[in-house]
């Protein structure tokens, strides 16, 4: 019962995975419900310069977090800050936006090899045998590690509250000591 329980929930995250990558490959086609941006933002200090920050995500960074804010709406979470640092949690990536291969690499190295993606992440391994042209794993896996940051000190920068400020901070974190809003966030970045 445990092994079909394993496979399914492998075979769900593959399935994961997979709608992420079509999302991102046709993100570029699709438009982006700008006023249900703004909607997201309500009530949030420094809305109109956080809408602006939301302008300058690439185009798939912007649907995944409308469909973050979404999740977490459906889930009956109402606060402001949450929902503009839902919207708004993966705008640390406009430092420097992953390509989408190299999306792909690092979740696949992540998975399938995690000592490799957990080495790379922190710098260790500068010189990766198997590295290909136009694929720049470390900084790849650089903007992985770093971009909740990155967007943390953005929407600070843009006016944003300390508490938006702070969810965006942690919301790729482990350690989130009983905090029920960034446990939905993170749950609603990973649906």
């Amino acid at each position: 019962m445990k092994r079909l329980r394993n496979l399914g929930s492998r075979t769900g995250r593959i399935q994961h995975r997979l709608r992420q990558f079509i999302e991102t490959l046709t993100a570029p086609l699709r438009t982006v419900a700008e006023t249900e941006a703004a909607v997201c933002l309500v009530g949030t200090s420094g809305a109109v310069s956080l809408e602006q920050l939301f302008h300058r995500m690439p185009r798939a960074e912007q649907r995944h977090g409308l469909r973050v804010c979404r999740r977490l709406r459906a889930r009956g979470f109402t606060a402001p800050d949450l929902l503009a640092a839902g919207l708004l949690h993966d705008a640390g990536k406009i430092v420097y936006p992953p390509r989408l291969w190299e999306r792909v690499a690092v979740v696949l190295l992540e998975h399938y090899l995690p000592i490799v993606g957990r080495w790379m992440a922190h710098g260790y391994m500068r010189a990766f045998p198997f590295s290909l042209p136009g694929l720049d794993l470390q900084q790849a896996f650089r903007v992985r590690r770093c971009h909740p940051c990155w967007g943390a000190k953005l929407a600070a920068n843009a006016g944003a509250g300390e508490r938006t400020i702070s969810l965006i901070r942690r919301h790729h974190s482990t350690a989130w000591f009983d905090d029920e809003e960034l446990a939905a966030l993170q749950d609603a970045d990973e649906a």
